[in-house]
């Protein structure tokens, strides 16, 4: 085990939370805030039983919201980090990949009586950016540039002119950082109701 853990890392139980910790302070964001992601997506897959009752449901949600923030936290340990982060975020949104999944979804989170339509437009429009957010997260898992640029652009980030400048460290930090803003917008609008 210790030629495959980093120096400096220590491989006893609970030790290495101190990544997480950093992962948090990556991304600004709160214990509290990680549990609310990891609550609300699992809840929504949850949700796929009213969908589809035969679904077996095997989603961690919390492995998942947990592993991307500790490889954020690992990024000085561990080149390939990123990879990590957006494999663990991309497994979590798996449900979005498939469109009819991703409408029934958004049918079921805004259409709600007791929100204003402001509030179902913003909804709406944050439900449809879970698919643009795994196709960013699937193309940094698989390599893909072209997927990476596509999705990169679809979510209105900063313009870039090549598939480097999508996968900067910088850049892909403000990614995560916009998934889990964004997804505990939702989780809001969702709580308001």
């Amino acid at each position: 085990m210790d030629d495959v853990v980093p120096k400096g890392i220590s491989t006893s139980e609970n030790k290495a939370d101190f990544l997480v910790d950093e992962g948090l302070q990556v991304i600004d964001l709160t214990q509290a805030q990680l549990e609310e992601v990891s609550t609300f997506y699992n809840d929504m897959y949850l949700s796929q039983k009213v969908l589809n009752p035969r679904k077996e449901i095997s989603n961690d949600t919390k492995r998942h919201v947990g592993g991307s923030i500790f490889a954020l936290g690992s990024s000085k340990y561990n080149p390939e980090w990123k990879e990590h982060c957006a494999s663990s975020l991309r497994e979590m949104m798996h449900p979005w990949k498939d469109k009819s999944m991703l409408n029934a979804y958004k049918n079921i989170y805004t259409d709600y009586n007791g929100l204003d339509q402001k509030i179902k437009d913003e909804s709406s429009q944050l439900c449809n950016g879970l698919n643009i957010y795994y196709r960013y997260f699937s193309g940094i898992v698989h390599h893909n540039p072209t997927g990476i640029v596509s999705a990169y652009r679809d979510l209105g980030a900063t313009p870039v002119e090549d598939y480097e400048e999508c996968i900067t460290d910088r850049r892909f930090v403000n990614i995560v950082q916009r998934f889990f803003t964004d997804s505990l917008k939702l989780s809001d609008f969702i709580q308001s109701e």
